[in-house]
């Protein structure tokens, strides 16, 4: 599905990432999840490669938009 990106910095439970693969993740010592890039859907149907960073609290259910950018080709 196509990411819901949202305010840059502000947790919504409407956020998402998007569908992508090849990404990168890795938990924090609180437990929060961090997804970097991959390849998939920004917020437009168009498949690419991605340079976006995200946050998932698990205690709060939400997305958060950290850096980079809401469409594909962000990445050099």
């Amino acid at each position: 599905g196509l990411g819901v990106y949202g305010t840059k910095g502000v947790s919504s439970p409407l956020n998402n990432p998007g569908s992508r693969s090849a990404t990168v993740g890795w938990t924090d010592s609180t437990g929060n999840l961090w997804l970097f890039g991959g390849d998939g859907y920004a917020e437009s149907d168009y498949r690419g490669k991605l340079g976006d960073l995200w946050k998932y609290n698990p205690i709060n259910n939400e997305w958060v938009w950290i850096n980079g950018y809401p469409f594909t080709g962000s990445v050099g």
